[in-house]
């Protein structure tokens, strides 16, 4: 089977994931993009990987964050208010991604994947306390947010989600607003990415800046159609057992990349 197809399954279950938790596709794509650019003899694989599978969140976000909102289930005030500063944070983020090593990125991807999956095992509390996000927060935490989520190639859900559901949003709402703010922090990585040359001085192929265009066309083409249906689950089915099965499957992602 020819490598951009099993690409675009990706994107199916990134969709998904994106739709129903607010989080995951990032943390999909990168692992596998890792493997399919080394495959291609790219020279800034994990370079790459991060930079496309941030483009590919602009779509996929979008049309699960219209979803929620036809819904009602998106926070708007939340969005305007950590927007500004998550689109900030995350353009520092690719420039830094880009600047630094393929090997330290991998390490820092490993690091982050292993801290989400190990939230994701974790088994739920009870319902939060209600504490409104101040002002304050959005100006130190927003930029924090956008600049590790860019670092490493994610929408900022699964910091997001934690972050809002702590303030006591509800997780469906958490997960709807997160992934309106992902679109927004997507797209300012993104543009990054898109002028960023890579490390080597070389122009990589088939892409625009660090942004693998094919492998972008096929992610975008699946998760789009996948992010709608993982909105409805969110809406009707359970995440527990999902949460722990991705945790685990973050887990092994991050073996992997950190010392295979």
């Amino acid at each position: 089977m020819d490598i951009l197809v099993w690409v675009a399954l990706i994107g199916v279950v990134a969709g998904l994931l994106a739709g129903m938790l607010g989080i995951g596709g990032g943390l999909v794509i990168v692992p596998a993009l890792l493997f399919v650019l080394d495959q291609m003899g790219s020279s800034v694989p994990m370079q790459q990987a991060v930079a496309t599978s941030l483009a590919s969140i602009i779509a996929t976000g979008a049309v699960s964050a219209w979803s929620h909102h036809n819904r009602g289930a998106v926070d708007w005030h939340n969005v305007r208010l950590l927007a500004p500063g998550i689109c900030l944070g995350a353009s520092v983020g690719a420039v830094v991604a880009g600047w630094i090593s393929s090997e330290w990125l991998k390490l820092v991807f490993a690091l982050f994947a292993t801290w989400v999956g190990a939230l994701m095992l974790k088994p739920d509390k009870g319902p939060p306390t209600i504490r409104h996000i101040s002002r304050v927060q959005s100006l130190w935490l927003a930029p924090l947010i956008g600049a590790l989520s860019a670092l490493v190639g994610i929408g900022g859900g699964s910091m997001t989600v934690p972050f809002l559901s702590a303030h006591g949003v509800n997780m469906q709402r958490a997960v709807a607003t997160a992934s309106a703010i992902g679109v927004f922090l997507a797209l300012a990585g993104a543009v990054v990415f898109a002028v960023t040359t890579p490390s080597d001085g070389a122009s990589a192929a088939n892409s625009l800046g660090l942004v693998h265009l094919p492998s972008l066309l096929a992610i975008t083409a699946t998760s789009m159609l996948s992010a709608p249906l993982g909105v409805r689950l969110a809406h009707r089915a359970p995440s527990a057992t999902l949460k722990r099965v991705f945790g685990g499957f973050l887990l092994l992602m991050a073996l992997w990349i950190g010392f295979g």
